[in-house]
């Protein structure tokens, strides 16, 4: 039974700091996938996050930090500027994720669309981000399976979809799909690699496969329910809230903000580790007035263009831990046969 609640854990941990703003929304989802031929390169993804996603796990299960391990990677002063990156990055998903909320605001006509619920967002996971990662498991266990059960509620009872599976082979979608999955995985590194601490290889490897399954089948229905409404509803700011509309917006708005609380507690905390060795308070503080200042930038403007150039720092990433692994593991191999010689 413990095994089992470390895997959902670690399972919906991993899935709450995947689905941000960006993928919720279907905005992410359309700007990658689009709303034609999608079906099979959407489920393609659940291999390479699986993939990916073992990786970081694996590497998080050995290593003490990310940072020492950009070292060990990059050497001091390579390492230094990836764990930078990382940081940068996981700044962006914060500033989506409040852009996401005011964005949500605004459509359903709360608060005469003051940005309250960004605002609120920001003092909330001030406080909570300083009971680390058991305490963001703690909280995601409890919201995600919320999330999942009120997106599939108001989809299920949409029941309109439009699946095809026609379309010839594309490179730009294959290469669409792989920087989808590599942005995911880099812009929500220091979550995803922490969570990996005293956990076995078993639960690390189930919980690959569940989160992997989970995020393609999430990615598969939602586009399927997106295409439905066509071009119009592809360029909305947050698609999938358009396609869903009428009497199911309210249920899929719940959806959809507890989706985004979640994700908020994920990339905030990252960000307050570092606030906090910089100046404490006032550290938190400024970092709380900075994001809510980007997030200004708008949704649509930070998915559709910031997001695709850390899908390639994603890439270049994951390639770089691929060698790292490979390169260690003949290491050792090497040093067990020497030393079986000399026995």
């Amino acid at each position: 039974m413990k095994t089992l609640f470390s895997i959902l854990k670690t399972s919906f941990l991993t899935v709450s700091a995947i689905i941000g703003a960006g993928f919720i929304t279907g905005r992410e989802l359309v700007g990658y996938f689009g709303i034609e031929n999608f079906e099979v390169y959407s489920l393609v993804s659940a291999l390479l996050f699986f993939g990916s996603f073992y990786l970081v796990y694996s590497l998080g299960r050995r290593e003490n930090s990310y940072n020492e391990l950009h070292e060990k990677m990059l050497k001091n002063r390579g390492g230094k500027v990836m764990s930078v990156a990382v940081i940068i990055s996981a700044f962006v998903s914060l500033c989506s994720l409040f852009s996401a909320m005011d964005s949500l605001t605004k459509s359903l006509g709360f608060f005469g669309g003051f940005p309250l619920l960004s605002i609120v967002a920001i003092l909330v996971v001030s406080n909570t981000s300083k009971y680390g990662i058991n305490g963001l498991e703690k909280i995601n266990s409890v919201l995600v399976p919320i999330v999942l059960f009120a997106v599939l509620l108001a989809l299920a009872f949409k029941g309109d979809f439009k699946f095809t599976f026609e379309g010839e082979f594309s490179g730009v979608k294959s290469t669409k799909t792989v920087l989808f999955v590599t942005m995911n995985i880099f812009i929500n590194l220091p979550v995803i690699f922490s969570s990996a601490k005293g956990k076995s290889k078993k639960t690390l490897l189930i919980s690959a496969i569940i989160s992997a399954l989970i995020l393609s089948l999430l990615t598969f229905f939602m586009l399927g329910a997106i295409a439905v409404g066509g071009e119009q509803t592809g360029q909305a700011d947050m698609p999938l809230l358009s396609a869903v509309g009428g009497g199911y917006a309210t249920l899929f708005a719940v959806a959809l903000f507890t989706a985004l609380a979640s994700s908020v507690t994920t990339a905030y905390y990252p960000l307050y580790e570092v606030a906090k060795k910089l100046d404490d308070k006032r550290g938190v503080v400024m970092l709380g007035i900075i994001s809510f200042a980007f997030s200004r930038l708008g949704l649509k403007t930070i998915v559709d263009y910031v997001y695709p150039i850390i899908g390639c720092f994603g890439l270049i990433y994951v390639v770089i831990c691929l060698i790292y692994v490979v390169r260690k593991n003949i290491s050792i191999k090497g040093k067990k046969k020497a030393d079986n010689k000399i026995k």
